[in-house]
């Protein structure tokens, strides 16, 4: 069985690349421009993890809505109408705890009520994914990840904690 990770430029893409056997990254934006780089996969079985969306530094720039749209859920609906008779173990989808808006003490169980766009479309990739694995019968999960740091990033609190204290 093999693994693609979707969503190259990512701290968390890499790392899990590094520590999962079997497993191949692809970039979202090149898929996006030819879908068929994804044949060479279709004869395995293979688990999906989408960890794809518009850059972290640009979540807030709409100069191009597009382009933002395409990378934030146009490329996951693309490439869910491309696998569909695929054989498919998980998909996994990482989302964001934009999802709870202001809600600082969240839990899983709380309603989602994003505030911004970001969040507004990951809740949409959610059920994207969510109603897609029903249909299809596959088994998959949505994480919602908190405040990530990795390496080079100038976007995470953490990141900012990190310079300021510089």
């Amino acid at each position: 069985m093999i693994t693609l990770i979707i969503g190259k430029e990512s701290n968390l893409s890499k790392y899990l690349h590094k520590y999962l056997n079997n497993s191949f990254v692809l970039s979202s934006r090149e898929i996006s421009k030819n879908i068929f780089l994804l044949d060479e996969y279709k004869s395995s079985k293979c688990n999906i993890i989408f960890n794809n969306f518009q850059t972290a530094n640009l979540l807030g720039n709409l100069n191009n809505c597009s382009s933002y749209i395409e990378q934030s859920i146009g490329i996951t609906a693309k490439i869910l109408e491309y696998i569909k008779d695929w054989d498919i173990n998980k998909i996994i989808y990482t989302s964001s705890s934009s999802v709870y808006g202001d809600n600082h003490y969240c839990n899983e169980s709380d309603k989602l009520l994003p505030i911004n766009l970001h969040g507004s479309l990951k809740v949409s990739n959610e059920y994207f994914i969510s109603q897609y694995c029903k249909e299809k019968e596959i088994d998959y999960t949505i994480t919602r990840i908190f405040n990530m740091y990795g390496g080079d990033d100038n976007f995470s609190i953490i990141s900012k904690i990190i310079n300021s204290y510089k």
